[in-house]
């Protein structure tokens, strides 16, 4: 599983202290500014990996679209657990 997106963790990574707990990791570096565009000085922007979601390359390019940073991750699924998915 991959959660992506704008967290809004103005009080640091404390407060994703329960996906953590949960068995989420941090899919790029652990310091990654993306906030404000134009200075990026807070890592608001994220994204989550549960284990079996393996990242093959992750950047935050330097272009401004918004005012975030916007995120690129590629990444690869090591294994389908449990039933019903919607691979092979």
């Amino acid at each position: 599983m991959l959660l992506a997106g704008d967290f809004n963790t103005f009080g640091g990574d404390r407060e994703l202290e329960p996906l953590l707990r949960a068995g989420f990791e941090k899919a790029g570096p652990a310091r990654c500014p993306t906030f404000p565009s134009s200075r990026p000085r807070l890592g608001l922007d994220m994204v989550l990996r549960s284990t079996g979601v393996s990242v093959t390359s992750f950047s935050v390019p330097e272009v401004i679209y918004s005012d975030h940073l916007p995120v690129i991750c590629d990444f690869r699924i090591d294994s389908l657990q449990g039933e019903g998915g919607c691979g092979p």
